[in-house]
C-alpha cells in the first residue's frame, strides 16, 4: 500500500509535463486536481480519497468514533460536493476536510448518547490476536486509541489539536483552520 507522501501534488506546468499527466494522473498539480475533481472526474476523485482517507480515518479512531470507516466516507462526500465552490490550496483542503471531520464525529457523540448502551464486538475480539495482513493494519490502530484515551485530562478541543498534529502528521497551518 503506498503511503500518502507518494501522492503530493506537483506545480510544474510546462507543455512535456502536461502530456506526461494525461498518462500519470498522479503527478497532476493540486489545482488540476481540483478542477478535475470540481468537474467530475474519477481519477481526481480516486487521487483526493487515497491522499485524504488514511489521516481522516486515523483521527476519528483515536477519537473513539463507532465507525471511522463509514464516517471517513460521509466526510469525504461532503469535502467532494463542496468542491466546485473550494477555493485554496492543498493545505486549505486538508483543514477543510479534518474541520468537517470533526463537526461529523461531534454528531457521532450526540448519535452515540442517545443509544442504549451495548456490547460492542470489536471488545469480545480485543483478545483475539489478528492474523495476516490485518494484524498489521490492526496493531497501529488499537495502539493510538488506547494513546489516544490516556489524553482525558485534556479538553476534548487539546485533544483533538494533539491527535491531528502527531497521528494524522498535519501542520500547524492545516490544524488550526
Amino acid at each position: 500500500m503506498a503511503s500518502s507522501d507518494d501522492y503530493h501534488f506537483m506545480d510544474s506546468t510546462s507543455a512535456r509535463d502536461s502530456s506526461l499527466r494525461s498518462r500519470r494522473p498522479e503527478l497532476a498539480a493540486f489545482d488540476e486536481v481540483l478542477a478535475a475533481a470540481a468537474d467530475g472526474q474519477s481519477w481526481a476523485f480516486d487521487r483526493l480519497y487515497r491522499e485524504l482517507s488514511t489521516p481522516l480515518q486515523r483521527f476519528l479512531a483515536a477519537r473513539g468514533a463507532d465507525d471511522p470507516s463509514g464516517l471517513v466516507n460521509e466526510v469525504l462526500v461532503e469535502v467532494f460536493r463542496s468542491l466546485p465552490n473550494f477555493e485554496g490550496d492543498n493545505t486549505a483542503l486538508r483543514g477543510f476536510a479534518f474541520h468537517v471531520a470533526r463537526r461529523r464525529l461531534v454528531d457521532n457523540y450526540r448519535a452515540q448518547s442517545r443509544r442504549v448502551p451495548t456490547s460492542r464486538l470489536d471488545d469480545a475480539f480485543n483478545n483475539t490476536p489478528a492474523t495476516g495482513d490485518q494484524q498489521s493494519d490492526d496493531v497501529p490502530l488499537v495502539a493510538l486509541t488506547q494513546a489516544a484515551s490516556k489524553l482525558d485530562v485534556l479538553t476534548a478541543e487539546q485533544r483533538d489539536v494533539i491527535v491531528l498534529r502527531v497521528v494524522c502528521d498535519l501542520s500547524l497551518a492545516e490544524t488550526s483552520v
